[in-house]
């Protein structure tokens, strides 16, 4: 388990990258990141610049009026693909009772 700290942004990024857009025009503000939840302004802007730092998350935009800066995912969901309905498909392979895939 990690410290109070850690704990307590785990909630917060887990909003910030459900929100997330997925590609540079899908991008969205800090407001719309956190949109539908009670995270605080100044911890959704913690949050997006730890995971900025991590490379998690790319920034566009010059940050005034606007031209807001706005932040899509710079990951690539590894276990999941994008069927052509454009719902996510997790792919997964039977699993034996040893743990071996089948």
């Amino acid at each position: 388990m990690g410290t109070q700290n850690e704990v307590s942004e785990q909630e917060p990024e887990l909003v910030v990258l459900a929100n997330t857009g997925d590609s540079e025009a899908n991008a969205k503000d800090l407001d719309e990141l956190r949109d539908g939840s009670e995270v605080a302004r100044t911890t959704t802007q913690r949050v997006v610049k730890k995971l900025l730092g991590e490379k998690r998350l790319t920034q566009i935009g010059k940050g005034k009026k606007g031209n807001a800066f706005r932040y899509f995912s710079s990951e690539e969901d590894s276990a999941q693909t994008t069927r052509i309905d454009g719902h996510k498909e997790i792919n997964s392979e039977p699993v034996s009772a040893g743990g071996v895939a089948d």
